[in-house]
């Protein structure tokens, strides 16, 4: 079985990070967004592993719309 998440991946001071705002607190870091995707996607297995483990439910994603929005600066 899969499960696909929307992961949202920005920059950072150092880096970059990703998290997943369907699973609360599951974020990943790399120096670059690959690093930081193969991150999540680590982050995200251990998370949904451990939810399985305590005989949680998995929550199904959520679709989520990213926009830009311009404001006077």
């Amino acid at each position: 079985m899969e499960i696909t998440y929307d992961v949202v991946i920005a920059k950072a001071p150092e880096g970059f990070s990703a998290y997943v705002p369907d699973l609360d607190g599951c974020t990943g870091h790399g120096d670059t967004e690959s690093e930081a995707l193969a991150s999540i996607r680590t982050s995200i297995e251990l998370y949904l592993e451990v939810l399985r483990e305590n005989g949680e439910e998995v929550p199904q994603p959520t679709r989520h719309a990213f926009e830009r929005v311009t404001v006077a600066a």
